[in-house]
């Protein structure tokens, strides 16, 4: 027969488990990753220019097959005219010239202000981890698993393993579905069979787009592709508590005089 103290336990347990229901479920966890990561996107500015600049990058790459063509084009009827090669292909290729400096600018410009967002994606996550570890029961605290050597190493190098998540994995996907977009639009205007073969390829393309996002999201996730905290075996975090408590408490004695 459960006791009064049995019975609190057991609902302090169910409640722990219904808070914490997006981040333990395996099915919602990347819902709810994503909402944390996207909250901490900021300033807003930054990241609708990013994304604007990584539209034009996805507009313009697909242009220079194009361009490409029209200067082979031009150079080749050039020579059976009898005319200058170069003058008559000079205005595709400066309009390849102008188009890589497009490029530039807005490639930089994106990369920038991506970088800035992550950055500070990462000082907000891990001002959110200090502030739930300043707020845990002073029990919590008591735990060997909680120890501060291990508290510091999540703050320290499992928050940095988020670099490159959010403002520039969404920024590849608008790079790469603007490019989609423009390709297929041009393919109409110039051969409309050749937007018949794209679109038939499409979905191929974005299957395979999918489940090369999915694994990645996956890995990410696990944590698999960089070493954290949890990589470690049980005989290196016992050896990291040990060394980080020994200069805690050496800390200690020596801070008495």
């Amino acid at each position: 027969m459960l006791t009064k103290a049995d019975d609190l336990l057991k609902q302090y347990n169910d409640k722990v488990k219904a808070d914490m229901d997006d981040v333990l479920n395996p099915k919602k966890q990347e819902k709810a990753f994503s909402s944390a990561v996207n909250a901490h996107s900021k300033p807003v500015w930054k990241l609708v220019v990013a994304f604007l600049c990584v539209f034009i990058v996805g507009g313009i790459c697909p242009l220079f097959g194009w361009f490409v063509m029209e200067a082979m084009n031009k150079m080749n009827m050039a020579k059976f005219a009898g005319l200058s090669a170069f003058d008559e292909s000079i205005p595709w290729i400066l309009i390849m010239f102008g188009s890589c400096f497009v490029l530039f600018i807005a490639k930089g410009v994106a990369g920038v202000l991506t970088a800035h967002i992550t950055t500070n994606v990462i000082n907000e996550t891990r001002k959110d981890l200090y502030q739930n570890i300043m707020r845990k029961d002073i029990g919590w605290h008591d735990l060997r698993e909680n120890g501060a050597g291990v508290m510091t190493s999540t703050l320290a190098s499992d928050v940095q393993l988020m670099n490159g998540l959010s403002a520039e994995g969404n920024a590849a996907q608008i790079e790469a579905t603007s490019a989609l977009l423009v390709a297929i639009i041009f393919s109409a205007v110039v051969s409309w069979p050749m937007t018949l073969v794209g679109l038939a390829i499409t979905p191929l393309i974005i299957i395979c787009g999918t489940i090369a996002a999915k694994a990645d999201n996956e890995n990410m996730m696990n944590v698999k592709q960089q070493e954290g905290s949890d990589d470690k075996t049980t005989e290196e975090k016992e050896s990291q508590i040990l060394a980080s408590d020994s200069i805690i408490n050496y800390k200690t004695v020596a801070s008495f005089g």
